[in-house]
């Protein structure tokens, strides 16, 4: 059977229309989905309109926590996040006063968004915080919205980063990003020990990159104890229990430079014993496969927090630390 220039036209012609509407239902999906994990936020994370309706009038010091998934509580049950456990330590320790905790994490933040929350909220809220609880940057390396350290970066004439700054704007994006990472993380991990100590949590590749990220994080810090300041507030600064040089890097240039308070999560503090019994109770907190906290590592975290903004006089002190405390 012979084929003429017409019968190959109208094959092209048929095979470009195939193509075309192949590319059409991947765009209409990705559309799809985005809607639909925008949407679905909006369920699993407190808006701060409704977050500053729930403050209390008679609130003798307001609390305020901002960050990301290690904020919102992912990794263990509704209520098991941080927030809910230092709120629940306060109420016990201080049953005289009307302590209240707002928690304004929500997963996949960078450090950007995490801050213009708190800017929101004290723009709106009939309260402003007494103290703002700050632990995020570990998105920064994937995520750029809202980022006006990068605002310049939109109207680049590089397509590369301009592009990467584009599909950074897409949820679906991110879900896709991290999930990726998390597989391989999880393909090339091969002992506990080389999860506690390595640094391949991000996909950040040499010292500029690190740099510039962390440059980014101290932006937003500065930006957010100016505001705070402003209100007669404190600004504590709380580290990952994993290890994480850009947040660490810009934590430290913050402390050199305003007053604020730093909290030491690391690892659960727990770094004085032999690797393998190190890793083994590090482990005893984690949740896998995502390598959040648990209900219990949530829960340590909380109790080391507290036991820091009462040592630094954040708190007020009151007559006896409990034991599991001292």
């Amino acid at each position: 059977m012979k084929y003429t220039d017409a019968d190959t036209k109208k094959n092209h012609s048929t095979l470009t229309r195939k193509l075309l509407a192949l590319l059409l239902g991947i765009i209409l999906t990705a559309l799809s989905l985005e809607g639909l994990i925008r949407l679905g936020s909006r369920f699993l994370v407190v808006s701060v309109d409704e977050a500053t309706s729930r403050v209390k009038n008679m609130s003798d010091i307001l609390i305020v926590t901002t960050g990301d998934s290690h904020t919102q509580g992912i990794g263990a049950p509704e209520g098991c996040d941080y927030p809910s456990y230092l709120q629940k330590l306060l109420y016990k320790n201080y049953p005289g006063n009307a302590i209240q905790v707002i928690n304004l994490g929500q997963a996949g933040s960078n450090s950007s968004e995490a801050v213009n929350r708190v800017l929101e909220f004290i723009a709106k809220s009939r309260k402003s915080p007494d103290i703002v609880i700050f632990q995020g940057g570990m998105n920064n390396d994937h995520n750029f919205h809202e980022a006006e350290f990068f605002k310049d970066l939109k109207f680049s004439d590089d397509r590369v980063e301009w592009s990467r700054y584009f599909l950074s704007m897409a949820r679906v994006y991110r879900f896709s990003k991290i999930t990726i990472q998390r597989l391989n993380r999880e393909a090339n991990r091969d002992t506990a020990k080389k999860m506690l100590h390595t640094d391949d949590y991000f996909d950040v590749h040499g010292e500029k990159e690190k740099s510039l990220l962390a440059d980014w994080l101290l932006y937003d810090i500065l930006r957010l104890n100016k505001e705070i300041m402003k209100h007669g507030g404190n600004l504590v600064l709380m580290n990952y229990w994993i290890h994480t040089p850009h947040v660490i890097a810009a934590y430290r240039r913050a402390l050199e430079n305003s007053p604020i308070t730093y909290v030491n999560i690391f690892a659960f503090r727990y770094t004085n014993k032999p690797p393998v019994e190190y890793a083994t109770h590090v482990k005893s907190f984690i949740s896998y496969p995502d390598l959040h906290p648990n209900a219990q590592g949530y829960n340590l975290i909380a109790n080391l927090l507290f036991q820091d903004l009462i040592k630094q006089n954040i708190l007020p002190p009151f007559e006896s630390i409990p034991s599991h405390l001292q």
